[in-house]
């Protein structure tokens, strides 16, 4: 690790771990006023448009993901197990083993199939056969490949854009050309984003410091990333190791030291697993930051949260004056209610007079009620059962 690596983690990890126990104990903590007032969990205000938000980040998290792991650029280099400096004639052995191996595993469906390594001049397949294999194989577009990255120019520019710019470009005569071909394709990433961190915070049913707050800082970060990310693409490959050996030290073998440099000359490839793994972090870091969340209590909420109280206990009162009058109607009933009451009455009169039940009686009696509502509906169903008959019945305990 350099120095400038060293340093910077040792200035900023003390104001890291401050931040994060400062955090912490703002969360296992909370104000007075927090205490006294009816705070909201993040989970009880998640809504409609935030499951088409987490949809998004959902999506963009599997998408990067996958193309990190599965769908990673074709290095043929790396394939081959050479470096871009590697004279010609190892070129051209490494290409005759590969294609070797390739067809004997792969027999005709693996180009070239007559020679190792054929030339634009030794190749002689019909336009269709080309188009075929040019899809049936990652290789079997690269009857010239070889060829071509024989020049220096090409080689530097294949590093640079990728395999799939320089072999799939028709139109492509210098840098620039190649520059333009890649440049949509990643603009349309960082726009993706873009949009799904204006989703994330324009959401109406998500926190106010999450509407307010994070979206300047967001999209504030996210251009940032564009400008380095833009800034390394156009470095050239000796620039991009210069910026290199300030954040980490070379390795002391010239091979390791070369190879650690491989992944700064194709900066396409490896700028294709950072900007993915950036952007699958980005979206597991708003994730976490959303679900952290609590707030306080609007009066607007508690509002609702009463109503939808009062609405289930009118509920329950309805059902049981139902019940009250279904009993009323029916002499039998009234006589079986009558009795069983009187019974739960004698019972309890046994249970008062043992000592340890008296005992456990009088410590609940002292706690607290957990619910007044609920003893308010028991006592209004009482008095209901009282003056529908002639003797009293039993209070509820």
């Amino acid at each position: 690790m350099a120095w400038l690596t060293q340093f910077a983690v040792a200035l900023a990890l003390p104001m890291l771990v401050q931040g994060v126990v400062k955090y912490w104990r703002r969360g296992s903590k909370p104000s007075s006023q927090h205490a006294k007032t009816p705070t909201i969990d993040r989970f009880q205000a998640f809504g409609a448009r935030d499951i088409v938000v987490y949809s998004l980040l959902l999506v963009t998290l599997l998408y990067n993901g996958y193309s990190m792991i599965y769908d990673r650029p074709h290095n043929l280099f790396d394939t081959l197990g050479l470096s871009l400096q590697a004279p010609n004639y190892q070129l051209r052995q490494h290409w005759a083993r590969f294609a070797a191996e390739q067809r004997s595993q792969l027999g005709n469906s693996f180009y070239p199939v007559d020679q190792a390594f054929p030339t634009a001049m030794d190749k002689a397949s019909p336009e269709f056969d080309k188009l075929y294999h040019q899809y049936a194989t990652p290789y079997g577009q690269l009857d010239t490949l070889v060829d071509r990255l024989r020049s220096r120019d090409n080689r530097v520019a294949y590093a640079t854009y990728g395999e799939a710019a320089f072999t799939h470009c028709t139109w492509c005569k210098d840098e620039g050309d190649y520059a333009l071909y890649v440049i949509p394709g990643l603009a349309f990433q960082y726009l993706w984003l873009a949009l799904v961190v204006l989703a994330y915070t324009q959401s109406s049913t998500t926190f106010a410091p999450r509407r307010h707050l994070w979206s300047a800082y967001l999209l504030a970060l996210l251009g940032v990333t564009v400008l380095v990310d833009g800034w390394l693409f156009f470095l050239s490959s000796s620039e991009r190791v210069e910026v290199w050996s300030l954040f980490a030290s070379a390795d002391g073998t010239g091979h390791g030291s070369q190879h650690a440099q491989e992944k700064y000359w194709f900066w396409y490839n490896t700028a294709h697993g950072l900007r993915a793994g950036y952007f699958m972090a980005l979206c597991v870091t708003l994730a976490a930051l959303d679900c952290s969340q609590s707030r306080v209590a609007t009066t607007q909420e508690l509002l609702d949260t009463s109503l939808k109280h009062t609405a289930l206990t009118l509920q329950r009162l309805q059902a049981l004056q139902l019940l009250n009058s279904t009993v009323l109607s029916n002499a039998a009933l009234r006589k079986r209610l009558v009795e069983h009451h009187a019974e739960l009455s004698r019972l309890h009169s046994k249970m008062k007079q043992d000592p340890a039940v008296e005992e456990a009686y009088k410590k609940v009696s002292q706690r607290a009620r957990q619910d007044e509502l609920e003893n308010d509906v028991y006592a209004h169903v009482d008095q209901i059962m009282a003056s529908a008959f002639d003797e009293s019945a039993p209070k509820r305990p």
